[in-house]
């Protein structure tokens, strides 16, 4: 048992330890202010935006023209704009030949359907000789100046400028001998 501390009088009567709070009517009045806000915030960056869009230049953007050349005029003018840097007179002979075997395999997954980017040197030879109409000694000439491009690239063999010169004649003439067929 408990002994209450309280007079013997009080201790029976129950009472609330505090008196009910009166609370005001909740305001809407910080809601209706922000949204008003924020409502005004959205109409000023649509007028921006619409002013924005009339001031602008109305300039479109050039639209690529595809190149309807053929693979052979396409391989031989990307042949002369290599020819016209004239790397290997700079002794840039890796760019070069990095170069003039990208044109070639393009050419060769263009002109006869040949993925040969993935590829190397003799897979693309091989897969040529099984399924194409080309007679091995384009084949050979093709793949003269891919073993060539090759050692420039891999076994870091340096050609003089005379032996470029020479590569990118065969690769012109591999591209040419199609044309003439």
């Amino acid at each position: 048992t408990v002994a209450s501390v309280l007079p013997e009088s009080e201790a029976q009567t129950l009472r609330d330890l505090k008196p009910q709070a009166t609370l005001a009517p909740p305001t809407n009045w910080p809601q209706l202010a922000g949204l008003s806000a924020l409502a005004l915030a959205a109409l000023a960056v649509a007028l921006l935006g619409v002013r924005w869009l009339r001031q602008r230049p109305a300039t479109a953007a050039p639209v690529a023209q595809p190149d309807h050349r053929l693979p052979d005029e396409l391989a031989l003018a990307a042949l002369a704009e290599l020819a016209a840097k004239r790397l290997p007179e700079n002794g840039r002979f890796k760019p070069y030949y990095t170069e003039l075997t990208d044109i070639l395999r393009h050419y060769l997954e263009a002109a006869y359907d040949v993925p040969a980017m993935d590829r190397t040197t003799g897979e693309i030879g091989r897969v040529l000789k099984r399924e194409s109409d080309l007679p091995p000694e384009l084949i050979q000439h093709l793949r003269d100046s891919l073993d060539e491009a090759d050692l420039v690239k891999f076994a870091k063999i340096t050609p003089t400028t005379a032996t470029a010169a020479a590569t990118m004649q065969r690769a012109r003439d591999f591209v040419q001998m199609r044309v003439r067929q």
